[in-house]
């Protein structure tokens, strides 16, 4: 008895002591109480228990995205426990949010609408987890904090954009370090124990590193919750501490799509029902889509891609789903497939099949993308994504890497290969917005790579950087640029006759499963090109025949080959004089 009693003294003290702990400009039980009496008791803790559980088992009977996580589930079947002691509106909302966030996936919320539309202002126990979900939404909620964020590799965070007379004189350049003298990368993840009611909608996430990077995002949007705001000023390199309530006052919004203006094409404006958007960047003959979205009509992409499409318009196309919030198949299946010859069939769907079991799954039909139009784009096409390409964005991705003229740059996607369900849990009170993914894409034919969780990994890493910004520049467009440039400047030398021989590297390098290869020729020879594996044994012949003067291109499938790296080699042996063969070897990567 006296060992029990010492066992409860010692779990009081570790309690009072976490409560006293301070985050902010209140501690971890003042949070709490604060988010009791702002929100006040609610339903009956009976109806919070039914809630709950018509969630829980939800999840846990049906939802498919279980691979590729840390599974909590279990764990979080615990908060019964919790909730059956009594708990207030608050943190009932706060409880729910945490089960959701443990799932990590774009595709599940809990969210009760009321508190999520509470309107914010210093000290409101909300937490943001995600700046921006839509853009719909992104335009009025960063009025909270007029500026933009984009997350550096130091997790510091940098503004890309502000509003103008931003009220504590924020500009593209600053960082933004934290709050109240503690950096944000360390206090987010001290803000989730506290399980602050999250708003509806705000909770977004996906493959680990795309939770990390909205987590550190959303730095702007929790600046009520302290005293002072730290920020390094570009400028003079000082580092200033603005009292927070500067922030009050309403601001207007701005986009946070961590895209920067392309002269000559406009932004999309979805409060006009506008998704997409495009032109052709100033100076230049490179076609550019924005594509913020799939859920509205299709009309427009389709006419973005019919306009850009001809070769006599355009050297090469952007296409910019930095800032994708998904939707429907029916909008993007029309313009994505024009730019293909053949369907493209590089994913399945998968669905739970074993209640009791949350990584089994059954195949449950193909979802492929049938070409739409009688020949391929053959010009360079630079995908942009991120971490809010997410969910039918992720989708479009995956499928335009199989195009051969495709490279993408940014940041690796967001990872929630799923398709969800709106409010269809049963048992849940219509004050609530629900959603669960019941199925989710796999790479066939081995039903275990399941994409879910899993971002699409771009060709080439670049995103915002301070310099580029402050110079009004967007960084991941201007490589995109360059690297179609650099097929331009390419096709204008190979108009007129070559004056010497060439083997250009291919491209897209690296691919899957299709490459092309182009080489000139400038007088008549025997040539040969031939492909090698990485030890040095020939895998397969493509060209051994006599050619005249000019410059040729051909495609190299490698669909029955592992990845890997591979040589091409031209030897041409001319004829009329010339001493002694043309050689020359470039190598390659298969990366499925």
């Amino acid at each position: 008895m006296k060992n029990l009693c010492c066992l409860i003294l010692i779990l009081f003290i570790a309690a009072s002591m976490y409560s006293q702990q301070k985050i902010g400009k209140h501690t971890i039980g003042e949070w709490h109480y604060m988010i009791d009496t702002t929100w006040g008791p609610g339903i009956s803790t009976t109806e919070k228990l039914q809630i709950f559980d018509n969630f829980w088992n939800t999840i846990d009977q049906h939802y498919a995205g279980f691979n590729n996580i840390e599974d909590r589930w279990l764990e979080m079947k615990d908060y019964e426990d919790t909730i059956s002691l009594g708990v207030s509106k608050g943190r009932f909302a706060g409880i729910m949010g945490t089960l959701v966030v443990s799932l990590q996936d774009g595709h599940v919320y809990m969210c009760d609408n009321e508190i999520g539309e509470t309107s914010l202002h210093p000290g409101i126990p909300l937490l943001f987890t995600a700046a921006i979900t839509y853009p719909s939404y992104s335009w009025e909620m960063a009025s909270h904090f007029g500026a933009a964020l984009s997350p550096l590799p130091d997790s510091t965070l940098l503004v890309y954009a502000a509003v103008p007379n931003h009220p504590i004189g924020l500009e593209p350049g600053d960082i933004i370090l934290g709050y109240d003298g503690e950096p944000w990368k360390d206090l987010y993840k001290k803000l989730l124990e506290v399980q602050f009611p999250i708003p509806t909608f705000f909770v977004m996430s996906g493959a680990e590193r795309a939770c990390k990077y909205q987590l550190l995002q959303a730095a702007g949007m929790n600046w009520h919750l302290f005293d002072t705001v730290d920020v390094v000023k570009y400028n003079t390199g000082d580092t200033l501490h603005f009292p927070t309530q500067l922030l009050a006052s309403p601001m207007p919004g701005i986009h946070v799509t961590e895209q920067l203006p392309v002269p000559g094409v406009p932004f999309p404006d979805e409060s006009t029902g506008r998704q997409v958007s495009w032109g052709i960047i100033s100076g230049t003959q490179i076609g550019y889509i924005y594509v913020w979205g799939w859920t509205l009509s299709p009309t427009p992409f389709l006419a973005a891609v019919n306009a850009l499409m001809p070769d006599s318009v355009t050297s090469g196309l952007i296409i910019d789903m930095r800032m994708n919030e998904g939707g429907y198949a029916s909008n993007w299946i029309p313009g994505l497939g024009k730019l293909f010859d053949e369907d493209v069939q590089n994913m399945r769907w998968a669905k739970r099949n074993d209640p009791l079991n949350h990584l089994t799954l059954v195949d449950n039909g193909p979802f492929y993308l049938p070409a739409s139009g009688s020949e391929m784009y053959d010009r360079p096409i630079a995908v942009l994504c991120g971490p809010w390409t997410i969910s039918g964005g992720d989708v479009t991705v995956n499928y335009l890497r199989e195009h051969p003229m495709v490279k993408t740059f940014g940041l690796p996607t967001n990872g929630s290969f799923g398709e969800v369900y709106v409010n269809q849990i049963p048992g849940i009170p219509p004050s609530w917005t629900t959603g669960y993914a019941p199925f989710v894409f796999y790479t066939p034919p081995d039903i275990s790579n399941n994409l879910n969780h899993t971002s699409v990994i771009v060709d080439e890493e670049v995103w915002l950087t301070q310099e580029g910004v402050v110079a009004g520049e967007d960084d991941v467009v201007k490589r995109a640029i360059e690297w179609i440039n650099s097929f331009t400047s390419i096709n204008e030398f190979e108009m007129t006759t070559p004056s010497q021989f060439a083997l250009r590297q291919n491209y897209p390098n690296p691919f899957n499963p299709s490459t092309k290869i182009k080489y000139s020729i400038p007088q008549s020879s025997n040539t040969i090109i031939k492909i090698y594996d990485i030890l040095g044994n020939e895998i397969e012949t493509l060209v051994n025949e006599e050619k005249q003067t000019g410059t040729y291109e051909l495609t190299w499938n490698a669909a029955n080959l592992p990845s890997g790296v591979y040589f091409y080699q031209l030897r041409a042996t001319p004829y009329g004089g010339q001493a002694g063969d043309f050689v020359e070897t470039k190598k390659m990567i298969l990366l499925r």
